[in-house]
């Protein structure tokens, strides 16, 4: 990393306020939902945060009509260079029942609002 774990982590939470502010509007945004620090004895000390993004005309139409659609990404910033293959600390079993459940749909835009899939 060309910079300190700390200088990201400013860097990102700087980014993402200015991104919260010029984005915001009544239907989209970002809502902060919890922010505190937090100590484990597998991660050290860190920041624990939970947002909800609201990104309406920034996903396909056809994920917008879905009421099922949800995203959680989990990210752990490590002062490493990206080398850990198992940055979770997971143990066998853990690894082993992972499931990525992705059903990319392809389509293609006929006029501004309608999708066809391919």
């Amino acid at each position: 990393m060309p910079m300190s774990l700390e200088e990201y982590q400013v860097a990102q939470a700087y980014m993402v306020t200015k991104m919260q502010q010029q984005s915001r509007t009544e239907t989209e945004g970002v809502d902060v939902l919890e922010r505190r620090p937090f100590k484990d004895d597998q991660f050290g000390e860190g920041q624990y945060t939970t947002k909800v993004y609201r990104l309406q005309s920034k996903v396909p139409s056809c994920v917008r009509i879905s009421p099922r659609f949800r995203l959680t990404v989990e990210t752990i910033h490590t002062a490493e260079n990206g080398q850990l293959e198992n940055v979770h600390g997971l143990n066998t079993e853990q690894l082993a029942s992972r499931q990525l459940d992705l059903d990319v749909v392809l389509f293609r835009m006929v006029g501004r609002f309608s999708v066809i899939p391919l």
